[in-house]
């Protein structure tokens, strides 16, 4: 688990967020459990099983090397999720001293993007 000793609270609704926040109200931090999966625990789906898709394959690779931003665009079924899916397993693992900085702000933003999808997901049936 890279945040080790990261506290972690859960509000029922906007409203008590805003309370704790402000410090009027308190929250009791939840336990919070390691993951099964290990921090080394290599992605499923590999880079190297991308069949044809040159040019966006040397695109991902530049990207994953030089630590730049990349926007896929394309029609549906052109293959965008599936590189993105694979674009981890040439990654580099990420090491714990880098934990507290960029890179696990943005590991972060991205577990809530989500979990907030998953429940959109739920709640109105679509995505």
């Amino acid at each position: 688990m890279l945040g080790d000793g990261i506290r972690v609270y859960a509000a029922k609704n906007l409203r008590e967020l805003y309370d704790f926040l402000l410090g009027k109200a308190e929250l009791p931090p939840l336990e919070v459990k390691p993951e099964a999966a290990s921090d080394t625990e290599a992605p499923l789906d590999d880079f190297a099983d991308v069949q044809g898709q040159f040019f966006v394959k040397r695109a991902l690779e530049i990207a994953a090397a030089g630590g730049h931003n990349l926007l896929m665009v394309g029609v549906p079924g052109s293959g965008k999720t599936m590189l993105a899916r694979r674009l981890p397993s040439i990654l580099p693992p990420m090491m714990r001293r880098e934990a507290g900085g960029e890179k696990f702000k943005r590991t972060m933003i991205f577990a809530l993007a989500e979990d907030l999808r998953e429940v959109l997901k739920k709640k109105s049936g679509c995505f």
